[in-house]
């Protein structure tokens, strides 16, 4: 005989993970539904795309944190309930151009890069913006597509005839 409290069985819907994550009070002003989300886990070498679905309306007076609940898809049932997870909220997302720091060279208030133009070296004037992990976003002078030289770029002259090895 099975009492009132007695547990049969309990059914996860594994195509949708929930995780509840605590943001620092600091936040509330950019954490709104919909911000992507990064999430990995130290057993996969891949990241799992979520999103933030719902954001408690009362900050935790005791951790002076708000609730956020993230969704994570997990379609591929990689992820098993309980596990521990980071999550990374991309609040601040651009889409620009961006370059290996590498590539750039400055010279007082003048940044420049060499592009490939037919096989040859054409120095373009850049704006650069902001340098994250070891890129440098281009702010205007670069067109989308365009081969920027990387490696040796000291050695490189305008106008000199190169030879692509690695496109």
């Amino acid at each position: 005989m099975l009492g009132s409290d007695s547990l049969i069985i309990t059914l996860d819907d594994l195509k949708k993970i929930v995780i509840d994550i605590k943001v620092p009070e600091n936040y509330v002003g950019i954490l709104k539904p919909g911000l992507k989300t990064e999430v990995t886990n130290t057993a996969f070498k891949k990241v799992f795309e979520g999103k933030v679905d719902t954001i408690s309306s009362r900050i935790d007076p005791s951790t002076r944190s708000i609730l956020a609940r993230i969704i994570v898809d997990n379609s591929n049932f990689e992820i098993i309930p309980g596990q521990l997870m980071t999550v990374k909220v991309i609040y601040d997302e651009i889409n620009q151009i961006g370059v290996p720091e590498s590539a750039v060279t400055i010279q007082g208030e003048t940044a420049f890069v060499y592009i490939v133009n037919n096989n040859v070296a054409e120095k373009k004037n850049i704006q650069i913006g902001k340098r994250n992990f070891g890129k440098v976003s281009i702010v205007s002078g670069l067109k989308e597509g365009s081969i920027v030289i990387s490696e040796g770029v000291s050695k490189v002259r305008n106008k000199a005839k190169v030879k692509v090895i690695n496109p």
